[in-house]
């Protein structure tokens, strides 16, 4: 195995046995039994190794995980579903919630939304032919995962009193506002698919 791959093995190991902020690089260092200045040379920092496993399990998600048992039937209802199995992915997981709540208060994980989350967007701009410049796309990108981050970290800490399926109708439906999807075509979209997970009784926690 290569230096790098054991920093990212030992990193993970100690991000989810004692949290992401109490572990330190040197920690990852002599865990991965490597030389220390070789963090900073491939990561810059624990965060970019933070991102990376946070990216990696969202990617094993998608490999695991197909849309097509949800009978989505458009981009808008894939873009729903695929932020409720990101959602379940790390809150049924005691340790992936503890260090996604801390990659969320350190400001990790909303700098902009997953490539995959990125890609159905993309369709959503094809398939409603949607006319934005790259620069605005950008910008909504961030206003939502702001949102996200505001959002998920009240949940999280019991301050707020909806759903977590509520919560990703909610940015998927103010996403696809800005965008200038039609609001009667959004609701019909997301209730589909709300309908569709309660029937297959797979996120009854999300409902919470």
């Amino acid at each position: 195995m290569e230096s790098k791959d054991m920093i990212m093995e030992a990193a993970k190991k100690l991000f989810f046995e004692k949290g992401y902020n109490k572990t330190t690089t040197r920690e990852i260092a002599e865990t991965a039994n490597v030389n220390l200045g070789l963090i900073p040379y491939y990561f810059k920092k624990k965060g970019r190794i933070a991102q990376i496993i946070y990216d990696n399990l969202i990617d094993d998600l998608f490999n695991l995980e197909d849309l097509k048992i949800f009978e989505c039937t458009n981009s808008i209802e894939r873009l729903f579903m695929s932020l409720i199995l990101i959602h379940k992915r790390f809150l049924e997981n005691k340790s992936y919630s503890k260090f996604y709540l801390e990659l969320i208060y350190d400001d990790i994980v909303t700098s902009k939304p997953h490539k995959y989350t990125i890609s159905i967007i993309e369709e959503i701009i094809d398939e409603f032919n949607i006319k934005v410049s790259e620069a605005d796309l950008y910008n909504y990108m961030i206003i939502i995962k702001g949102a996200e981050r505001s959002l998920i970290k009240k949940k999280l800490e019991n301050k707020l009193r909806i759903s977590y399926v509520e919560i990703n109708k909610l940015l998927v439906l103010n996403n696809l506002l800005l965008l200038g999807i039609d609001r009667k075509l959004i609701d019909q979209s997301l209730d589909n698919c709300i309908t569709t997970i309660k029937n297959h009784g797979l996120f009854d926690d999300l409902f919470k």
